[in-house]
């Protein structure tokens, strides 16, 4: 089946996030939503997307009243379903909620359509628990902004259909992302995970006073960060092992990593009263950034998104 028309269920940010990317991809998109009310707010978020992406040169205006040709939006469940070739569900992070809504998917949709959800953390199978056709579901990750970052994490129960999967997969590939299928259930799946493992030793080199916030964001964004942009963790340590690639690493530094690894931090749960310290760090790291980088957050997600554009070109992803 060659996938088409797609329907993103739900206008939030992720969803219209989704939609952005579709419609950049050339797809017809229709945008589903209980309440029209949302609709003004939803579009404008689409366009102001592609307002950036017109001033990052990535598209011209007229390019983009192309896509926007594509684009509609309905509260009429059948109408937003009855033509879909795909749907990515973006609702709420809440259980019963997505389970209604796969469930309302399901009931209204092709018996061929693929439904992939944007779930950051629930299973697949459970999402798919009320519907009757649950072979049909995928889990499908997203980061943001969506229409910039191109992982998406994907999951399956144990009843996925699996030429579903591989389509779904194949389909998010062709559009520009880089899938991810996970060969088992994770909570939180990669990213987050290793994000986590990282905030948790940020935190805890902050209880313990070695540093301050602004010092860790730096120390991570000029050391780290910028070689995460390009390669992965393991190709840069593999890159560190000179002519032995990764043995290389360890057999020349696995005694000092497992020196550090027992003085790290493995706690479960936040230190005493560091939650309490977290805001006045956050606004003392804001107060020290570079004006050029933005110190409200409307500033930082314009630098961001402009780093963002320049490092996908660089991958050829935009």
């Amino acid at each position: 089946m060659k996938i088409k028309n797609v329907c993103c269920f739900g206008s939030g940010l992720i969803g219209t996030g989704w939609a952005t990317n579709f419609l950049m991809a050339g797809l017809d998109v229709t945008l589903y939503d209980l309440s029209e009310d949302l609709f003004p707010h939803a579009e404008k978020r689409i366009r102001d997307n592609f307002a950036f992406l017109v001033k990052a040169e990535v598209y011209t205006p007229a390019q983009v009243e192309i896509f926007m040709k594509n684009f509609t939006m309905t509260s009429d469940v059948s109408k937003a379903l009855k033509s879909a070739d795909f749907v990515q569900e973006s609702g709420p992070e809440k259980l019963e909620i997505k389970q209604e809504m796969a469930k309302i998917i399901d009931a209204n949709c092709r018996v061929d359509t693929i439904v992939a959800s944007s779930t950051s953390g629930f299973l697949i199978s459970d999402i798919a628990a009320r519907a009757k056709r649950p072979e049909r579901f995928v889990g499908a990750h997203p980061y943001n902004p969506v229409f910039l970052l191109p992982l998406v994490e994907m999951t399956r129960s144990d009843v996925t259909d699996e030429g579903k999967l591989q389509q779904a997969y194949d389909f998010y590939m062709e559009i520009g992302k880089e899938p991810i299928i996970l060969r088992k259930e994770a909570l939180g799946f990669i990213s987050n995970r290793i994000q986590m493992a990282v905030y948790r030793e940020a935190l805890d080199l902050l209880d313990r006073g070695v540093c301050s916030m602004d010092e860790i964001d730096r120390a991570v964004v000029y050391g780290p960060g910028l070689r995460w942009g390009l390669l992965g963790h393991f190709a840069v340590f593999h890159l560190t092992g000179g002519d032995e690639g990764l043995a290389g690493n360890v057999r020349k530094y696995s005694d000092a990593q497992e020196m550090w690894w027992r003085d790290m931090a493995d706690w479960k749960k936040y230190p005493d009263g560091l939650k309490e310290k977290l805001t006045p760090m956050m606004d003392e790291a804001l107060a020290l950034r570079d004006e050029r980088h933005g110190r409200t957050n409307e500033e930082i997600i314009a630098f961001r998104d402009q780093g963002l554009v320049l490092l996908l070109k660089y991958h050829g992803k935009l």
